[in-house]
This record gives C-alpha cells, structure tokens and sequence, in this order.
C-alpha cells in the first residue's frame, strides 16, 4: 500500500530541536502534512506545547500559543465607522467556520443599537444602523432633484 500524499516526509526538513525562537522552544519533530513540517513548541509564557509550521515558526516575532491570542472581547469599544461595539452577541457557525457576532450603538441622533459580524465590522461592509444609507440615498435624490428641475426649466 502506497503512503498518502500527507505522510511523505519533507527532503528539505530543518532540524529545529532544541532550538529557541521569540515564539518558544521547539521540543521535537511533530509530523509533515504537505510538505511542511510541523514542531512541537513550548510556549515562554505558560510552558504549555502546541504544534506549529516550522517556517512559521523560524519567521514568528511572538509567540503562536494559545495562551497569547486576542481575548475574544477584544473588539468591545473599538468604533467602526459610526458605530462602537459595546457588546458581544454570541457566535455563529456557518459555511466558513464560526464567527462572533457583536452588538454595536450608532453615533447617529436615534443611538440605535444593531448588531454585526466580526468579518462586516472588519471588512467595512457594516458601515451603520442604516442611517448612512438614508443619508446618501437623500442626498442623491436631491442632487438628482436639481438636475431634473434645471432640465425641465429649460424646456
């Protein structure tokens, strides 16, 4: 029976045992998976092992232990566009994985509190409570008001 594509070990595998890196000590070889070799490391902080790419780990400039990843409130207070996350609402699994989803108070008169995802807060597509989209919608139509109302004077 031939190994799969996973288990064949790397040619170009650099021996990392025993060394230290900004991210930890790395304790010994874990396993290939795609031609990149994995490393047990043991975290500075907590002394707790994990499993990193080995490239990664050469390139890291902190440590990849869990123990250092963001506390997942790290978005509580922090203003996107004209809303500020003042809560978080849950997760939410979907196609791509699970996702938080945040509850956030619009700057706008009303103070309206609505609800997004970590990726549309990111990503800019949740931008407000809908009052942006108010807004510009009213300003074209205006604009496009104007420019009607010239055509017509005209005739």
């Amino acid at each position: 029976m031939r190994p799969t594509k996973n288990a064949i070990p790397s040619r170009q595998r650099i021996d990392m045992t025993g060394q230290t890196f900004p991210c930890g000590t790395v304790l010994e070889y874990a396993y290939t998976k795609y031609h990149h070799a994995y490393w047990k490391v043991q975290c500075p902080e907590c002394h707790q092992t994990y499993t990193a790419q080995g490239r990664r780990i050469r390139q890291s400039t902190k440590s990849m232990c869990p123990c250092q990843r963001p506390d997942p409130k790290y978005l509580i207070g922090r203003t996107f566009e004209r809303g500020k996350v003042i809560a978080r609402d849950g997760i939410s699994s979907n196609g791509k994985g699970e996702e938080a989803y945040w509850t956030l108070q619009c700057s706008c008169p009303e103070k309206t509190i609505y609800g997004a995802a970590t990726s549309d807060l990111v990503s800019g597509k949740t931008r407000s409570c809908g009052c942006l989209r108010r807004e510009t919608v009213a300003h074209t139509n205006k604009t496009r008001r104007r420019r009607l109302d010239r055509l017509y004077a005209e005739q």
